[in-house]
């Protein structure tokens, strides 16, 4: 089980929980995780929530009416012949394919089941993406694994542009999929992906000149959603205060705390988050 459903999302759930609800029960996998892992869990909670609280002073911003709940859904389980209903919380369902075996690899016929193998989609998804996948949903067929590949290679790029062309982040700054006028940034030189990303980490001095000469409203021109809002993070951070309006260029929103702060108005209004491995990027610049 990976580790987003171990512990990443059970934890969520129960920071959320508490927040809103002041519900002290915790939803965790006992049988994967260690007497040890668990307590310090259980001991870390009230600490995030009050990091939550002060990242996100409105808790009416949150739409939900009931705790949430995790349910897993592994290969060992069996799932219910009944739809069930559920009055008294929100139900998460983490649904995982992989199965659990002993020292992680199991000789099977014709092959060697790995356990976790698929985690890391770079490795084997080629140029298969969700947006791919979900648009096409009839898209294997009858087709031999060869032909699919080829099907998918042939396709790959539609649709994957970001819905709506352009999408608003915040007053000032926003992100597109093809330029759109004269207060464009230009990010499609780069490349996708973790070559993007780390070259993203060279690029942030040279971008963060460039909105001194164009701002305060500016686009993101990018076909990587996470990119664009990744720089638009860095943005708000230096050329934006508390409420979103435009100042002076400043190095005061540089902690961890205020980079999660200044998150999280671009998450609400955008189509896609930077990974842990962005906003770190953009951390460190912003502290250098």
């Amino acid at each position: 089980m990976p580790d987003a459903f171990s512990k990443t999302i059970p934890i969520w759930c129960a920071v959320l929980n508490r927040a809103l609800f002041n519900s002290q029960e915790v939803f965790l996998p006992r049988n994967i995780l260690s007497s040890s892992e668990f307590q310090q869990i259980i001991d870390r909670i009230d600490g995030w929530v009050d990091l939550l609280k002060r990242i996100v002073p409105d808790q009416n911003c949150y739409r939900v009416s009931k705790p949430l709940r995790p349910i897993w859904v592994t290969q060992s389980g069996m799932l219910p012949f009944e739809t069930p209903t559920f009055e008294e919380f929100h139900p998460v369902i983490l649904c995982t394919a992989s199965e659990q075996v002993q020292d992680g690899q199991s000789q099977r016929t014709g092959y060697i089941y790995v356990q976790g193998a698929g985690d890391d989609h770079e490795l084997w998804a080629g140029k298969l993406t969700p947006n791919l996948l979900w648009n096409n949903t009839e898209l294997h067929g009858d087709l031999s694994a060869f032909d699919l590949i080829s099907k998918i290679e042939a396709m790959s790029g539609e649709g994957e542009v970001i819905p709506d062309n352009q999408v608003k982040l915040t007053s000032y700054l926003s992100i597109s999929s093809a330029p759109i006028g004269v207060n464009d940034l230009d990010l499609t030189s780069l490349p996708t992906k973790k070559k993007g990303i780390r070259e993203l980490a060279t690029k942030l001095a040279s971008i963060d000149n460039e909105f001194a000469n164009k701002g305060p409203s500016v686009n993101v021109v990018t076909t990587e959603p996470e990119l664009g809002v990744a720089v638009c993070l860095m943005l708000n951070c230096l050329y934006f205060d508390d409420q979103g309006k435009p100042c002076s260029r400043n190095k005061k929103a540089t902690s961890k705390e205020d980079v999660s702060r200044r998150l999280v108005p671009l998450a609400e209004n955008g189509k896609a988050l930077p990974s842990r491995a962005l906003v770190n990027i953009v951390g460190s610049y912003l502290r250098t």
